[in-house]
Protein backbone atom coordinates (compact mmCIF):
# COMPACT_ATOMS: atom_id res chain seq x y z
CA UNK A 1 0.00 0.00 0.00
CA UNK A 2 1.41 3.49 -0.97
CA UNK A 3 1.82 6.16 1.85
CA UNK A 4 -1.07 8.25 0.41
CA UNK A 5 -3.42 5.16 1.04
CA UNK A 6 -1.92 4.22 4.21
CA UNK A 7 -2.39 7.74 5.15
CA UNK A 8 -6.11 7.67 4.15
CA UNK A 9 -6.43 4.05 5.91
CA UNK A 10 -4.94 5.64 8.96
CA UNK A 11 -7.31 7.94 9.63
CA UNK A 12 -10.28 6.17 8.19
CA UNK A 13 -9.39 3.24 10.89
CA UNK A 14 -10.60 5.79 13.64
CA UNK A 15 -14.08 7.09 12.03
CA UNK A 16 -14.88 2.96 11.44
CA UNK A 17 -13.73 2.22 15.25
CA UNK A 18 -16.81 5.29 16.27
CA UNK A 19 -19.27 4.13 13.44
CA UNK A 20 -18.60 0.27 15.01
CA UNK A 21 -19.44 1.62 18.49
CA UNK A 22 -22.11 3.32 17.45
CA UNK A 23 -23.43 0.23 16.00
CA UNK A 24 -22.73 -1.42 19.35
CA UNK A 25 -24.57 1.42 21.41
CA UNK A 26 -27.83 1.05 19.03
CA UNK A 27 -27.81 -2.74 19.81
CA UNK A 28 -27.66 -2.16 23.26
CA UNK A 29 -30.38 0.30 22.98
CA UNK A 30 -32.69 -2.04 20.98
CA UNK A 31 -31.74 -4.54 23.24
CA UNK A 32 -33.07 -2.26 26.12
CA UNK A 33 -35.83 -1.16 24.63
CA UNK A 34 -37.76 -4.06 23.62
CA UNK A 35 -40.77 -3.75 25.01
CA UNK A 36 -41.80 -7.52 24.61
CA UNK A 37 -38.90 -8.50 27.08
CA UNK A 38 -38.87 -9.05 30.67
CA UNK A 39 -36.40 -7.07 33.11
CA UNK A 40 -34.42 -10.41 32.94
CA UNK A 41 -34.24 -10.70 29.03
CA UNK A 42 -33.53 -7.32 28.62
CA UNK A 43 -30.69 -7.20 30.77
CA UNK A 44 -29.24 -10.83 29.05
CA UNK A 45 -29.90 -8.95 25.81
CA UNK A 46 -27.64 -6.25 26.27
CA UNK A 47 -24.96 -8.23 28.01
CA UNK A 48 -25.38 -10.65 24.28
CA UNK A 49 -25.33 -7.37 22.63
CA UNK A 50 -22.23 -5.90 24.21
CA UNK A 51 -20.60 -9.33 24.23
CA UNK A 52 -20.94 -9.65 20.35
CA UNK A 53 -20.39 -6.16 19.52
CA UNK A 54 -16.90 -6.40 21.70
CA UNK A 55 -16.02 -9.58 19.60
CA UNK A 56 -16.77 -7.40 16.30
CA UNK A 57 -14.06 -4.85 17.44
CA UNK A 58 -11.33 -7.48 18.74
CA UNK A 59 -12.23 -9.42 15.48
CA UNK A 60 -11.90 -6.19 13.18
CA UNK A 61 -9.54 -3.84 14.68
CA UNK A 62 -7.48 -5.89 17.17
CA UNK A 63 -6.31 -8.57 15.78
CA UNK A 64 -3.92 -7.46 13.71
CA UNK A 65 -1.08 -4.71 14.35
CA UNK A 66 -1.77 -1.69 12.88
CA UNK A 67 0.73 -1.67 10.30
CA UNK A 68 1.47 -1.41 6.59
CA UNK A 69 2.64 -4.39 5.94
CA UNK A 70 -1.14 -6.05 6.92
CA UNK A 71 -2.82 -2.67 5.71
CA UNK A 72 -4.95 -4.29 3.14
CA UNK A 73 -6.02 -6.98 5.30
CA UNK A 74 -7.37 -4.04 7.82
CA UNK A 75 -9.20 -2.59 5.13
CA UNK A 76 -10.64 -5.56 4.15
CA UNK A 77 -11.88 -6.27 7.86
CA UNK A 78 -13.82 -2.82 7.34
CA UNK A 79 -14.86 -3.36 4.47
CA UNK A 80 -16.36 -6.92 5.50
CA UNK A 81 -17.50 -5.18 8.66
CA UNK A 82 -19.72 -2.08 6.37
CA UNK A 83 -17.52 0.49 8.23
CA UNK A 84 -16.14 1.73 4.98
CA UNK A 85 -18.45 3.96 2.79
CA UNK A 86 -18.27 4.44 -1.23
CA UNK A 87 -16.93 7.50 -0.81
CA UNK A 88 -13.97 6.55 1.50
CA UNK A 89 -13.21 3.51 -0.58
CA UNK A 90 -13.21 6.08 -3.64
CA UNK A 91 -10.21 7.46 -2.04
CA UNK A 92 -7.78 4.60 -2.34
CA UNK A 93 -5.60 3.74 -5.10
CA UNK A 94 -7.00 2.23 -8.41
CA UNK A 95 -4.91 -0.51 -7.47
CA UNK A 96 -6.08 -0.93 -3.21
CA UNK A 97 -9.76 -1.00 -4.49
CA UNK A 98 -9.18 -3.51 -7.35
CA UNK A 99 -7.30 -5.86 -4.75
CA UNK A 100 -10.28 -5.79 -1.84
CA UNK A 101 -13.04 -5.94 -5.08
CA UNK A 102 -11.07 -9.18 -5.83
CA UNK A 103 -11.01 -11.01 -2.59
CA UNK A 104 -14.45 -9.73 -2.05
CA UNK A 105 -15.65 -11.18 -5.49
CA UNK A 106 -13.69 -14.23 -5.26
CA UNK A 107 -16.03 -17.09 -4.22
CA UNK A 108 -13.13 -19.21 -2.88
Amino acid sequence: MNEKDWKHLSALREAAVERLYDRIFENLKMAVQADDKTGREKVFGAKQAIDAGLEEVRYTFDSLRHSRSNANIILLAMVNAELVTEQEMASFSEDVQQHISSILNDPL
